[in-house]
Protein backbone atom coordinates (compact mmCIF):
# COMPACT_ATOMS: atom_id res chain seq x y z
CA UNK A 1 0.00 0.00 0.00
CA UNK A 2 2.65 2.38 1.28
CA UNK A 3 4.87 1.27 -1.97
CA UNK A 4 1.90 2.32 -4.15
CA UNK A 5 1.38 5.55 -2.97
CA UNK A 6 5.08 6.52 -2.66
CA UNK A 7 5.43 5.38 -6.93
CA UNK A 8 1.63 7.37 -7.50
CA UNK A 9 2.96 10.81 -5.72
CA UNK A 10 6.52 10.26 -8.16
CA UNK A 11 5.10 9.80 -10.83
CA UNK A 12 2.99 13.11 -10.28
CA UNK A 13 5.81 14.81 -9.21
CA UNK A 14 8.06 14.01 -12.57
CA UNK A 15 4.78 14.47 -14.35
CA UNK A 16 4.98 18.07 -12.66
CA UNK A 17 8.54 18.29 -12.87
CA UNK A 18 8.77 17.69 -16.62
CA UNK A 19 5.85 20.06 -17.30
CA UNK A 20 7.65 22.92 -15.57
CA UNK A 21 11.03 22.15 -17.70
CA UNK A 22 8.25 21.83 -21.28
CA UNK A 23 7.54 25.52 -19.96
CA UNK A 24 10.83 26.66 -19.11
CA UNK A 25 12.04 25.16 -23.25
CA UNK A 26 10.27 28.36 -24.06
CA UNK A 27 11.63 31.01 -22.33
CA UNK A 28 14.20 33.52 -23.61
CA UNK A 29 17.41 33.04 -21.60
CA UNK A 30 18.56 36.22 -20.71
CA UNK A 31 20.28 37.62 -17.15
CA UNK A 32 16.71 38.12 -15.43
CA UNK A 33 14.92 34.83 -16.54
CA UNK A 34 18.19 32.66 -15.31
CA UNK A 35 18.11 34.41 -11.83
CA UNK A 36 14.59 33.36 -11.67
CA UNK A 37 15.08 29.74 -13.02
CA UNK A 38 18.05 29.17 -10.38
CA UNK A 39 16.54 30.55 -7.65
CA UNK A 40 13.47 28.42 -8.17
CA UNK A 41 15.49 25.13 -9.63
CA UNK A 42 18.84 25.26 -7.88
CA UNK A 43 18.54 22.48 -5.31
CA UNK A 44 21.23 24.00 -3.25
CA UNK A 45 19.32 27.03 -3.05
CA UNK A 46 15.95 25.07 -2.20
CA UNK A 47 17.69 23.33 1.00
CA UNK A 48 19.36 26.73 2.17
CA UNK A 49 15.36 28.51 2.03
CA UNK A 50 13.92 25.89 3.86
CA UNK A 51 16.58 25.44 6.69
CA UNK A 52 16.12 29.21 7.31
CA UNK A 53 12.43 28.48 7.66
CA UNK A 54 13.10 25.99 9.83
CA UNK A 55 15.28 28.47 11.90
CA UNK A 56 12.69 31.16 11.65
CA UNK A 57 9.79 28.90 12.99
CA UNK A 58 12.32 27.48 16.05
CA UNK A 59 13.19 31.36 16.86
CA UNK A 60 9.24 32.19 16.45
CA UNK A 61 8.84 29.21 18.81
CA UNK A 62 11.23 30.22 20.98
CA UNK A 63 9.29 34.08 21.31
CA UNK A 64 6.56 32.53 21.55
CA UNK A 65 7.33 30.37 24.75
CA UNK A 66 7.87 34.08 26.63
CA UNK A 67 5.43 35.83 24.80
CA UNK A 68 2.69 32.91 25.33
CA UNK A 69 -1.47 33.81 25.48
CA UNK A 70 -2.83 30.69 28.08
CA UNK A 71 -6.28 30.21 27.02
CA UNK A 72 -7.35 28.07 30.02
CA UNK A 73 -5.35 28.32 33.68
CA UNK A 74 -6.91 26.06 36.25
CA UNK A 75 -6.29 26.92 40.16
CA UNK A 76 -7.12 24.67 42.84
CA UNK A 77 -6.45 24.53 46.29
CA UNK A 78 -7.13 22.83 49.81
CA UNK A 79 -6.58 23.48 53.39
CA UNK A 80 -7.52 22.15 56.65
CA UNK A 81 -5.94 22.68 59.96
CA UNK A 82 -6.25 21.04 63.73
CA UNK A 83 -9.97 22.55 64.03
CA UNK A 84 -10.75 20.40 61.74
CA UNK A 85 -11.86 23.81 59.59
CA UNK A 86 -11.66 22.97 55.71
CA UNK A 87 -11.27 25.61 52.52
CA UNK A 88 -11.24 24.45 49.41
CA UNK A 89 -10.68 27.37 46.47
CA UNK A 90 -11.02 26.63 42.47
CA UNK A 91 -10.19 29.31 39.65
CA UNK A 92 -10.41 28.78 36.00
CA UNK A 93 -9.33 31.66 33.55
CA UNK A 94 -6.81 33.11 31.20
CA UNK A 95 -3.34 34.81 31.30
CA UNK A 96 -1.12 36.32 28.39
CA UNK A 97 2.25 36.67 29.36
CA UNK A 98 4.97 38.74 27.46
CA UNK A 99 8.48 39.06 27.20
CA UNK A 100 9.94 41.31 29.70
CA UNK A 101 8.08 39.46 31.99
CA UNK A 102 4.46 41.41 32.44
CA UNK A 103 1.36 39.96 32.61
CA UNK A 104 -2.18 39.82 32.79
CA UNK A 105 -5.05 37.19 33.84
CA UNK A 106 -9.16 37.36 34.28
CA UNK A 107 -10.28 34.67 36.41
CA UNK A 108 -13.65 33.48 37.48
CA UNK A 109 -13.61 31.28 40.94
CA UNK A 110 -15.49 29.61 44.27
CA UNK A 111 -14.23 29.40 47.62
CA UNK A 112 -15.77 26.78 49.65
CA UNK A 113 -15.53 26.55 53.52
CA UNK A 114 -16.64 23.95 56.11
CA UNK A 115 -16.09 23.35 59.63
CA UNK A 116 -17.62 24.83 63.04
CA UNK A 117 -19.81 28.00 62.80
CA UNK A 118 -18.99 30.72 60.78
CA UNK A 119 -16.23 28.95 58.83
CA UNK A 120 -19.15 27.94 56.57
CA UNK A 121 -18.71 29.85 53.49
CA UNK A 122 -19.52 29.41 49.83
CA UNK A 123 -17.94 32.91 47.74
CA UNK A 124 -18.61 33.30 44.03
CA UNK A 125 -16.16 35.72 42.61
CA UNK A 126 -14.26 37.17 39.02
CA UNK A 127 -10.88 38.71 39.64
CA UNK A 128 -7.90 40.32 37.34
CA UNK A 129 -4.78 40.54 37.46
CA UNK A 130 -1.79 42.44 36.49
CA UNK A 131 1.72 42.59 37.14
CA UNK A 132 5.09 44.52 35.21
CA UNK A 133 7.98 45.56 35.97
CA UNK A 134 9.00 48.81 37.33
CA UNK A 135 12.17 51.18 35.94
CA UNK A 136 14.08 47.70 34.38
CA UNK A 137 13.86 43.85 34.78
CA UNK A 138 16.43 41.69 35.10
CA UNK A 139 14.25 39.06 34.09
CA UNK A 140 14.13 40.59 30.29
CA UNK A 141 17.83 40.59 30.65
CA UNK A 142 18.62 37.06 31.31
CA UNK A 143 15.47 35.94 28.45
CA UNK A 144 17.22 38.73 25.71
CA UNK A 145 20.80 36.86 26.64
CA UNK A 146 19.22 33.38 26.01
CA UNK A 147 17.40 35.13 22.36
CA UNK A 148 20.72 36.30 21.38
CA UNK A 149 21.91 32.70 20.92
CA UNK A 150 18.52 31.91 19.35
CA UNK A 151 18.97 35.05 17.23
CA UNK A 152 22.79 33.83 16.19
CA UNK A 153 21.10 30.19 14.72
CA UNK A 154 18.71 32.54 12.80
CA UNK A 155 20.86 35.19 11.53
CA UNK A 156 23.36 32.36 10.59
CA UNK A 157 20.65 30.25 8.75
CA UNK A 158 19.89 33.12 6.84
CA UNK A 159 23.17 33.98 5.76
CA UNK A 160 23.22 30.29 4.30
CA UNK A 161 20.15 31.21 2.36
CA UNK A 162 21.42 34.17 0.89
CA UNK A 163 24.94 33.30 -0.03
CA UNK A 164 23.73 30.29 -1.84
CA UNK A 165 21.34 32.43 -3.89
CA UNK A 166 24.65 34.89 -4.74
CA UNK A 167 26.92 31.89 -5.23
CA UNK A 168 24.40 29.75 -7.28
CA UNK A 169 23.07 32.47 -9.52
CA UNK A 170 26.71 33.55 -9.96
CA UNK A 171 27.60 30.45 -11.41
CA UNK A 172 24.67 30.11 -13.61
CA UNK A 173 25.43 34.00 -14.83
CA UNK A 174 29.14 33.06 -15.30
CA UNK A 175 28.14 30.31 -17.97
CA UNK A 176 25.60 32.50 -19.30
CA UNK A 177 28.28 35.70 -19.69
CA UNK A 178 30.95 33.02 -21.02
CA UNK A 179 28.33 31.51 -23.45
CA UNK A 180 27.51 33.99 -24.47
CA UNK A 181 30.54 35.90 -26.63
CA UNK A 182 32.14 32.11 -27.34
CA UNK A 183 28.71 31.25 -28.82
CA UNK A 184 29.66 34.85 -31.34
CA UNK A 185 33.30 33.19 -31.64
CA UNK A 186 31.63 30.17 -33.09
CA UNK A 187 29.43 31.96 -35.66
CA UNK A 188 32.05 33.75 -36.50
CA UNK A 189 34.50 31.39 -37.28
CA UNK A 190 32.00 29.76 -39.17
CA UNK A 191 31.02 32.99 -41.39
CA UNK A 192 34.33 33.65 -42.52
CA UNK A 193 34.80 29.70 -43.37
CA UNK A 194 31.82 29.85 -45.69
CA UNK A 195 33.10 33.61 -47.26
CA UNK A 196 36.44 31.34 -48.30
CA UNK A 197 34.49 28.76 -49.35
CA UNK A 198 32.48 30.93 -51.52
CA UNK A 199 35.52 32.85 -52.68
CA UNK A 200 37.06 29.56 -54.26
CA UNK A 201 33.56 28.90 -56.07
CA UNK A 202 34.62 32.56 -57.53
CA UNK A 203 34.84 32.30 -61.38
CA UNK A 204 38.41 34.36 -61.08
CA UNK A 205 40.10 31.28 -59.29
CA UNK A 206 38.80 28.62 -61.86
CA UNK A 207 42.80 28.39 -62.94
CA UNK A 208 44.69 29.53 -59.69
CA UNK A 209 45.47 26.53 -58.36
CA UNK A 210 47.82 27.39 -55.52
CA UNK A 211 45.55 30.32 -54.60
CA UNK A 212 42.78 27.39 -54.14
CA UNK A 213 44.92 25.51 -52.43
CA UNK A 214 46.22 28.21 -49.71
CA UNK A 215 42.76 29.13 -49.15
CA UNK A 216 41.97 25.23 -48.40
CA UNK A 217 44.28 25.37 -46.04
CA UNK A 218 43.13 27.90 -44.50
CA UNK A 219 39.47 26.43 -44.28
CA UNK A 220 40.73 23.38 -42.67
CA UNK A 221 42.14 25.79 -40.28
CA UNK A 222 38.96 27.02 -39.25
CA UNK A 223 37.42 24.27 -39.42
CA UNK A 224 39.54 23.13 -36.05
CA UNK A 225 38.60 26.16 -34.53
CA UNK A 226 34.54 25.67 -34.50
CA UNK A 227 35.28 22.39 -33.64
CA UNK A 228 37.14 23.50 -30.31
CA UNK A 229 34.66 26.40 -29.82
CA UNK A 230 31.55 23.75 -30.19
CA UNK A 231 33.13 22.44 -27.79
CA UNK A 232 33.71 25.32 -25.33
CA UNK A 233 29.69 26.22 -26.22
CA UNK A 234 28.66 22.73 -25.68
CA UNK A 235 30.40 22.52 -22.03
CA UNK A 236 28.69 26.22 -21.21
CA UNK A 237 25.07 25.26 -22.00
CA UNK A 238 25.35 21.79 -19.84
CA UNK A 239 26.86 23.70 -17.29
CA UNK A 240 24.11 26.53 -17.43
CA UNK A 241 21.75 23.81 -17.02
CA UNK A 242 23.28 22.21 -13.94
CA UNK A 243 23.27 25.62 -11.97
CA UNK A 244 19.46 26.50 -13.22
CA UNK A 245 18.58 22.45 -12.17
CA UNK A 246 16.64 21.98 -15.71
CA UNK A 247 17.39 19.17 -17.88
CA UNK A 248 17.89 20.70 -21.50
CA UNK A 249 18.90 24.30 -23.11
CA UNK A 250 18.44 24.90 -26.43
CA UNK A 251 21.26 27.28 -28.06
CA UNK A 252 18.34 29.08 -29.34
CA UNK A 253 16.75 29.78 -26.08
CA UNK A 254 20.04 31.78 -24.90
CA UNK A 255 19.41 35.82 -25.66
CA UNK A 256 22.65 37.56 -27.14
CA UNK A 257 23.81 40.49 -26.13
CA UNK A 258 24.81 43.31 -28.08
CA UNK A 259 26.93 45.86 -26.79
CA UNK A 260 26.84 49.60 -28.54
CA UNK A 261 28.02 52.37 -26.03
CA UNK A 262 26.70 55.06 -28.49
CA UNK A 263 22.58 54.07 -27.25
CA UNK A 264 21.29 55.60 -24.37
CA UNK A 265 20.69 52.66 -22.23
CA UNK A 266 23.22 49.50 -22.44
CA UNK A 267 24.46 46.53 -20.32
CA UNK A 268 26.34 47.98 -17.74
CA UNK A 269 25.28 51.62 -18.21
CA UNK A 270 24.39 52.14 -14.63
CA UNK A 271 27.77 50.66 -13.14
CA UNK A 272 29.93 53.30 -16.26
CA UNK A 273 27.81 56.56 -15.15
CA UNK A 274 27.06 56.18 -11.40
CA UNK A 275 29.36 57.60 -9.06
CA UNK A 276 31.35 55.22 -7.07
CA UNK A 277 29.28 56.25 -3.69
CA UNK A 278 26.16 55.63 -5.17
CA UNK A 279 27.13 51.80 -6.33
CA UNK A 280 28.68 51.49 -2.62
CA UNK A 281 25.58 52.31 -1.20
CA UNK A 282 23.32 50.29 -3.37
CA UNK A 283 25.81 47.47 -2.27
CA UNK A 284 25.79 47.88 1.39
CA UNK A 285 21.79 48.29 1.24
CA UNK A 286 21.42 44.41 -0.02
CA UNK A 287 24.41 43.01 1.96
CA UNK A 288 23.23 40.89 4.51
CA UNK A 289 26.23 40.29 6.49
CA UNK A 290 25.90 44.22 6.94
CA UNK A 291 22.63 44.02 8.28
CA UNK A 292 22.85 41.13 9.90
CA UNK A 293 26.05 43.15 12.20
CA UNK A 294 23.95 46.31 12.40
CA UNK A 295 20.89 44.15 14.18
CA UNK A 296 23.77 41.98 16.00
CA UNK A 297 25.24 45.73 17.45
CA UNK A 298 21.98 46.99 18.57
CA UNK A 299 20.91 43.69 20.91
CA UNK A 300 24.77 43.82 22.23
CA UNK A 301 23.25 47.88 22.97
CA UNK A 302 20.51 46.97 24.70
CA UNK A 303 22.10 43.90 27.01
CA UNK A 304 24.65 46.44 28.04
CA UNK A 305 22.02 49.15 29.15
CA UNK A 306 20.11 46.68 30.66
CA UNK A 307 23.06 44.84 32.58
CA UNK A 308 23.70 48.53 33.99
CA UNK A 309 20.31 48.92 35.31
CA UNK A 310 19.78 45.47 35.58
CA UNK A 311 20.70 44.77 39.50
CA UNK A 312 17.33 45.14 40.90
CA UNK A 313 13.98 43.49 39.56
CA UNK A 314 11.23 44.94 41.04
CA UNK A 315 7.72 43.98 39.61
CA UNK A 316 4.49 46.02 40.75
CA UNK A 317 1.13 43.62 41.47
CA UNK A 318 -2.07 45.03 41.20
CA UNK A 319 -5.67 43.10 41.04
CA UNK A 320 -9.01 43.52 42.14
CA UNK A 321 -11.80 41.02 42.53
CA UNK A 322 -15.54 41.29 42.66
CA UNK A 323 -17.41 38.89 44.77
CA UNK A 324 -20.96 38.03 42.55
CA UNK A 325 -22.02 35.60 45.62
CA UNK A 326 -20.64 35.74 49.09
CA UNK A 327 -22.46 33.56 52.22
CA UNK A 328 -20.69 33.17 55.21
CA UNK A 329 -22.22 31.79 58.47
CA UNK A 330 -25.57 32.56 56.90
CA UNK A 331 -24.89 36.02 56.10
CA UNK A 332 -25.00 37.55 52.81
CA UNK A 333 -21.96 39.92 51.54
CA UNK A 334 -22.49 39.28 47.75
CA UNK A 335 -21.82 42.49 45.70
CA UNK A 336 -18.53 42.78 47.54
CA UNK A 337 -14.92 44.18 45.61
CA UNK A 338 -11.55 44.60 46.86
CA UNK A 339 -8.20 45.86 45.39
CA UNK A 340 -5.19 44.66 46.12
CA UNK A 341 -1.50 45.57 45.22
CA UNK A 342 1.82 44.18 46.06
CA UNK A 343 5.52 44.76 44.94
CA UNK A 344 8.35 42.18 44.41
CA UNK A 345 11.86 43.37 45.19
CA UNK A 346 14.76 41.10 43.53
CA UNK A 347 19.08 42.14 43.87
CA UNK A 348 20.84 40.66 41.67
CA UNK A 349 24.72 39.78 42.35
CA UNK A 350 26.73 42.55 40.92
CA UNK A 351 29.63 40.67 39.46
CA UNK A 352 26.98 38.60 37.15
CA UNK A 353 26.33 42.05 35.81
CA UNK A 354 29.52 43.22 35.61
CA UNK A 355 30.56 40.13 33.36
CA UNK A 356 27.40 40.76 30.85
CA UNK A 357 28.39 44.07 30.87
CA UNK A 358 32.04 43.41 30.35
CA UNK A 359 30.77 40.79 27.38
CA UNK A 360 28.47 43.28 25.52
CA UNK A 361 30.82 46.05 25.18
CA UNK A 362 33.82 42.93 23.82
CA UNK A 363 30.87 42.32 21.37
CA UNK A 364 29.93 45.49 20.18
CA UNK A 365 33.38 46.55 19.75
CA UNK A 366 34.20 43.33 17.65
CA UNK A 367 30.98 44.28 15.73
CA UNK A 368 31.98 47.63 15.08
CA UNK A 369 35.04 47.06 13.93
CA UNK A 370 33.61 43.80 11.77
CA UNK A 371 31.53 46.21 9.95
CA UNK A 372 34.01 48.63 9.29
CA UNK A 373 35.97 46.43 7.69
CA UNK A 374 32.62 45.23 5.64
CA UNK A 375 32.07 48.80 4.63
CA UNK A 376 35.92 48.98 3.54
CA UNK A 377 36.14 45.67 1.89
CA UNK A 378 32.54 46.52 -0.17
CA UNK A 379 33.91 50.36 -1.08
CA UNK A 380 37.32 48.27 -2.19
CA UNK A 381 35.17 45.41 -4.49
CA UNK A 382 33.16 48.27 -6.10
CA UNK A 383 36.04 50.51 -6.99
CA UNK A 384 38.08 48.24 -8.73
CA UNK A 385 35.37 46.57 -10.41
CA UNK A 386 34.28 50.20 -11.59
CA UNK A 387 37.91 51.53 -12.61
CA UNK A 388 38.02 47.96 -14.39
CA UNK A 389 34.66 48.52 -16.58
CA UNK A 390 35.90 51.41 -17.56
CA UNK A 391 39.22 50.06 -18.20
CA UNK A 392 37.37 47.51 -20.68
CA UNK A 393 34.62 50.10 -21.84
CA UNK A 394 37.91 51.80 -23.54
CA UNK A 395 39.38 48.74 -24.66
CA UNK A 396 36.41 47.65 -26.28
CA UNK A 397 35.80 50.76 -28.24
CA UNK A 398 39.41 50.96 -29.38
CA UNK A 399 39.46 47.09 -30.78
CA UNK A 400 36.30 48.04 -32.46
CA UNK A 401 38.25 50.94 -34.42
CA UNK A 402 40.62 48.27 -35.06
CA UNK A 403 38.25 45.69 -36.39
CA UNK A 404 36.80 48.93 -38.50
CA UNK A 405 40.24 49.51 -40.11
CA UNK A 406 40.79 45.50 -40.49
CA UNK A 407 37.97 45.08 -42.41
CA UNK A 408 38.31 48.03 -44.65
CA UNK A 409 42.15 46.52 -45.26
CA UNK A 410 40.56 43.10 -46.16
CA UNK A 411 37.43 44.46 -48.32
CA UNK A 412 40.25 46.45 -50.21
CA UNK A 413 42.92 43.11 -50.51
CA UNK A 414 39.54 41.04 -51.46
CA UNK A 415 38.92 42.98 -54.48
CA UNK A 416 42.50 43.06 -55.40
CA UNK A 417 42.64 39.57 -55.26
CA UNK A 418 39.77 38.84 -57.03
CA UNK A 419 41.62 40.84 -59.88
CA UNK A 420 44.62 39.13 -59.81
CA UNK A 421 46.38 41.71 -58.91
CA UNK A 422 47.11 40.70 -55.06
CA UNK A 423 48.35 37.18 -53.47
CA UNK A 424 46.77 34.69 -51.68
CA UNK A 425 49.74 35.20 -48.53
CA UNK A 426 48.65 38.79 -48.48
CA UNK A 427 44.86 38.17 -48.47
CA UNK A 428 45.50 35.98 -46.08
CA UNK A 429 47.43 38.07 -44.00
CA UNK A 430 44.80 40.89 -43.93
CA UNK A 431 42.09 38.01 -43.48
CA UNK A 432 44.05 36.73 -40.17
CA UNK A 433 44.20 40.07 -39.15
CA UNK A 434 40.83 40.99 -39.27
CA UNK A 435 39.97 37.26 -37.70
CA UNK A 436 42.02 37.84 -34.87
CA UNK A 437 40.47 41.23 -34.23
CA UNK A 438 37.02 40.30 -33.87
CA UNK A 439 38.25 37.88 -31.76
CA UNK A 440 39.67 39.69 -29.43
CA UNK A 441 36.93 41.80 -29.35
CA UNK A 442 34.66 39.26 -28.31
CA UNK A 443 37.13 38.03 -25.32
CA UNK A 444 37.33 41.47 -24.36
CA UNK A 445 33.04 41.93 -24.07
CA UNK A 446 33.25 38.71 -22.28
CA UNK A 447 35.86 40.08 -19.64
CA UNK A 448 33.37 43.07 -19.34
CA UNK A 449 30.79 40.93 -18.90
CA UNK A 450 32.28 39.21 -16.23
CA UNK A 451 33.23 42.40 -14.54
CA UNK A 452 29.55 43.38 -14.53
CA UNK A 453 28.88 40.03 -13.24
CA UNK A 454 30.78 40.83 -10.44
CA UNK A 455 29.55 44.09 -9.71
CA UNK A 456 26.07 42.26 -9.51
CA UNK A 457 27.42 39.99 -6.84
CA UNK A 458 28.56 42.40 -4.66
CA UNK A 459 25.99 44.92 -5.18
CA UNK A 460 23.32 42.42 -4.36
CA UNK A 461 20.96 42.88 -7.59
CA UNK A 462 19.32 39.48 -7.48
CA UNK A 463 17.30 40.27 -4.68
CA UNK A 464 15.55 43.44 -5.97
CA UNK A 465 14.84 41.77 -8.82
CA UNK A 466 13.58 38.30 -6.91
CA UNK A 467 11.74 40.53 -4.40
CA UNK A 468 13.19 38.79 -1.76
CA UNK A 469 13.22 40.66 1.40
CA UNK A 470 16.11 40.88 3.10
CA UNK A 471 14.54 42.37 6.50
CA UNK A 472 12.59 39.52 6.80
Amino acid sequence: MFRTVFLLIACITNYMTLAQIQFNKALVLNPESIMQLTSQNNGRIKAAYFKSEAAKSNFKLFEREYTSFNPLVLNGNYNTNADHINQAETSIGMEKEFFDGSSVGVYSGSINGWGQGPENINTQYIESKVSFPLFTSNRKLSRLIKRTFEENELYSAKLDYVNAVRENILNALEMYYDFVPRYKMLKMYEKYKYSILSLINNDSLRNRTNDIRQLMAETNSLQSDITNFEITVNSLRINMQRWMNVDSILFEQVQPIFLDFSKATYLGEFYINAPSDSIICKALKNDTEFKVLQLMRANAEEKKKMAQRGKWDIFLNLGTRYNLYDMQAGNNYSKYWLATSGIQIKRFDQKTLDFTVQKALSDIASIESTISDRKKEISTEVTIRKETLLKKQEQLLNTNKSLEIWLQNYSIKLKAFIAGTESADNLLQAFRSMVNTEKSWYEQENNYFDTIRDLDYVCGVYFEYLNIDLNN
